[in-house]
């Protein structure tokens, strides 16, 4: 197998994740991995190095497949991996740049925000180094999304806007329809409803058009988010079951969970209770798979949502307290809030109003800051 053949099965596998053909491009990203062992290491120092470069970029591949099926821990192994190789081999620039972003994104996934951050900014560094546009501004959306995480939507927005210039100026369909999403939710979380579903639809017209099934899966779910913060209850299970099949068909363990997290959400809102704890421990059971310490997080706060009852109390202060635990160890200003709110709440009905009063106080404290 020659480089142009080898660097073909980069370009196939590549494209397969950007269309969600998760499967395929584990297939042949492998393929490409089993054909670069095979070969060895060529004496030519020029084929070499680019080999070499290869071998990280599947590596890269592998990851981004592995981190969107939701498979956090492999998919943080495969890009240490990259890094590890690039350091070894010293190939620096676009591949090494790229292997610090893919651990960034891993890190944003398992919640750890402030090392997410510190990656992306390495990453960023070379990048405007190197002058490689696209590089920057996926960089600066997924600060951009370390932000929204943090609760910093005004922060979050300035990061999104600035990647989508720059998408708008090189042209990238797929930039421009991720940060179009990426917009959407930080005016979602701004309770900027109507200006969030204009941002879904553009974002899900452009993913339509290269098809993207993972970008239309996320803004379906999205779009049904929205209908739900609108209380129009039927529209979200439409959009929501919709997101859910796709996630369904191209295995993405994280779509699933927060799809299934939704549509518990939905359930509790009509007050159907059973629906709901079930689909909030089916996608809990993901979320502890796939180690998302949010996920985990806001499934627990939500089962304590069901228990938040006169005869579940006890219940339902057990899930909120560990939901807490989590916010407060991933630094969610929006969990935090929001679970000692709930936790106030349950003591006021337990009669307990010292206890009210404390988490009352808290809550108050953590709105400032």
């Amino acid at each position: 197998m020659n480089d142009e053949t080898l660097n073909n099965l980069l370009t196939k596998a590549n494209e397969c994740n950007n269309t969600g053909n998760y499967d395929e491009a584990e297939t042949l990203a492998g393929e490409l991995l089993a054909e670069l062992e095979k070969i060895g290491e060529s004496t030519d120092t020029v084929t070499a190095r680019q080999r070499d470069s290869t071998h990280c970029e599947a590596l890269i591949t592998l990851s981004d497949a592995k981190l969107r099926r939701g498979d956090y821990h492999e998919a943080l192994a495969h890009a240490r991996a990259a890094l590890d190789l690039a350091e070894e081999k010293n190939i620096d620039g676009d591949t090494y740049a790229k292997a610090l972003g893919t651990i960034g994104t891993v890190y944003l996934y398992l919640s750890d925000n402030l090392q997410a951050l510190t990656y992306y900014q390495k990453a960023i560094a070379i990048f405007e180094e190197i002058g490689s546009k696209d590089g920057i501004a996926s960089n600066l959306g997924n600060i951009g999304s370390v932000y929204k995480n943090l609760s910093d939507n005004p922060q979050a927005l300035t990061y999104y806007q600035k990647a989508h210039a720059i998408y708008e100026e090189i042209g990238s369909k797929v930039g421009i329809a991720r940060n179009l999403g990426n917009i959407g939710n930080a005016y979602m979380d701004l309770s900027d409803n109507p200006q969030a579903l204009t941002y879904f639809q553009k974002s899900l017209a452009i993913f339509e058009e290269i098809g993207s099934k993972d970008g239309i899966a996320n803004n379906l779910g999205n779009i049904g988010i929205v209908y739900w913060n609108l209380s129009d209850y039927p529209q979200a299970l439409i959009y929501l079951q919709k997101a859910l099949a796709i996630y369904e068909e191209i295995g993405s363990k994280n779509g699933i969970a927060r799809n299934l997290t939704s549509i518990g959400i939905v359930y509790k809102n009509l007050s159907d209770n059973p629906q709901a704890l079930t689909y909030f421990q089916k996608a809990l059971a993901i979320n502890e798979e796939i180690g998302s310490k949010e996920g985990i997080a806001r499934n627990l706060s939500s089962i304590g949502s069901v228990y938040a009852n006169p005869s579940d109390y006890p219940q339902a202060l057990t899930y909120y307290q560990k939901a807490l635990a989590i916010f407060e160890e991933i630094g969610s200003k929006e969990g935090i809030a929001r679970n000692l709110s709930s936790i106030g709440l349950v003591y006021l009905n337990l009669l307990d109003n010292p206890q009210a009063l404390t988490f009352t106080k808290r809550h108050s404290l953590s709105m400032r800051r």
